[in-house]
């Protein structure tokens, strides 16, 4: 026993001393290029389908129920959900959920093209994402939320592809982890910027102008992110389907 634990230990330390290759120039410039690539594709789509009514109403429930900036606060969001006072706060999760789960879809690639359709096909996923949203805590140093939730989106739609997903999050958040937490960390600290330089300002943000930039920024910053998890996910993930770690049982891109 002590012997196998040895070598799982062995093991996690060699993976995550090869993490540290995807801090090399060639791995980070390829990484930023699929970065941009992506949320430039991504944002088309969203700002086309959804910037009318679904960004519209989430902007609004933002500022009339809290106002400090979409994705901006919160780690976890079962006990607002749980506890919260009146229906107002379990709207805005549930708005907060769905504009989570749009602006993943959007990002991941799939051989469908991206219209309106393509969203209401794979709503019936919400089903499994929903628990991943509620009950994972969405940290970006350890982001096995949004990778759980990648997996979620390529597996087969079952009870089982909930938890080989939720599996295949964990085990990837751990054995990148060195990799993750810089990443995560650098972005943590681009939300804190940004909700500081909001605060030193003497703008009233519940005046239309600067909370509308406030929370578009906001947005962009969390795309931002979403896009780099989903780069780091695709190069580590999808180009190798080969990797025995990860648990398959059925690799599609609807």
């Amino acid at each position: 026993m002590q012997h196998s634990r040895g070598n799982i230990v062995q093991s996690l330390l060699h993976t995550w001393y090869a993490a540290f290759d995807l801090f090399e120039p060639k791995e980070l410039g390829l990484l930023f290029l699929v970065t941009l690539n992506t949320m430039v594709r991504s944002s088309a789509v969203i700002l086309y389908y959804f910037s009318w009514w679904l960004l519209v109403w989430a902007g609004y429930i933002d500022l009339y129920i809290d106002g400090s900036g979409i994705f901006c606060h919160l780690w976890e969001y079962a006990t607002p959900l749980y506890y919260g006072i009146g229906f107002e706060p379990r709207l805005y999760l549930i708005t907060l959920a769905v504009s989570v789960f749009i602006f993943l879809l959007a990002v991941r690639s799939s051989l469908e093209a991206k219209r309106f359709l393509y969203f209401v096909r794979q709503s019936k996923r919400l089903l499994f994402f929903i628990p991943f949203f509620f009950l994972l805590p969405h940290i970006y140093i350890f982001p096995v939320f949004w990778l759980s939730s990648f997996f979620l989106l390529d597996a087969r739609h079952s009870i089982r592809g909930f938890f080989y997903s939720l599996y295949n999050g964990c085990v990837l958040s751990v054995l990148y982890a060195p990799f993750l937490v810089c990443i995560g960390a650098a972005h943590g600290v681009l939300f804190h910027i940004h909700r500081f330089v909001w605060e030193m300002t003497s703008l009233d943000e519940y005046h239309f102008a600067p909370y509308a930039a406030k929370y578009t920024t906001s947005l962009v910053l969390y795309l931002l992110f979403v896009t780099m998890l989903y780069a780091f996910y695709a190069r580590v993930v999808q180009a190798n389907s080969a990797n025995q770690v990860f648990l398959r049982l059925k690799h599609t891109h609807q």
